[in-house]
């Protein structure tokens, strides 16, 4: 399979990466509108989503938090779907929404297992988002959501990761909802 962004255009892209443009009032890399105009042309609906994914990783390297959240709730709303939920939720907390993202992130969840896909992914993005307000209670909250998430039946999902559990002790969340 052919990737959609070519080696060359990865080249060019990290070079337009530093020339920062506006689109509105909104501050956005080059790069990412470089991307932009590849939607304008592309039909099939895995390579948009790669898109997406790509104009929010430029956001995101580049650090334009705004234009990552602007994106990435186009993103969602083009195929919501968990994943584009889940970037929305995330790009919210680099912007410093805590409420707003562990909102999403909770109802990144209840999608997934709704539509009985990624459930451990999305449970797991909810905790580490949690950990990242340094909420206690909002840690405690995601960690029940996860626990219930592990009876759910689902179709497809990733492997369940453990790498914050170090983060969420040390923060004082309840182990003994693990």
């Amino acid at each position: 399979m052919k990737p959609v962004i070519s080696k060359e255009l990865r080249r060019e892209l990290g070079h337009q990466q530093h020339k920062t443009v506006l689109l509105g009032r909104l501050s956005v890399p080059r790069s990412a509108i470089t991307l932009l105009s590849m939607l304008e042309t592309e039909t099939d609906p895995f390579n948009r989503f790669q898109i997406y994914l790509d104009i929010l990783v430029e956001c995101s390297v580049t650090d334009k938090p705004h234009a990552q959240v602007k994106f990435a709730f186009d993103y969602y709303r083009k195929f919501e779907d968990p994943l584009s939920l889940m970037s929305y939720g995330r790009a919210l907390i680099r912007e410093g929404k805590f409420d707003e993202s562990l909102a999403r992130s909770r109802d990144t969840l209840d999608l997934a297992i709704k539509e009985e896909k990624l459930i451990n992914d999305c449970a797991i993005s909810y905790v580490r988002e949690a950990i990242t307000t340094g909420l206690v209670d909002a840690v405690n909250a995601a960690l029940d959501a996860l626990v219930m998430s592990t009876q759910m039946p689902r179709t497809i999902d990733c492997r369940f990761e453990i790498d914050w559990i170090d983060a969420a002790v040390a923060l004082g969340a309840d182990i003994e909802i693990l």
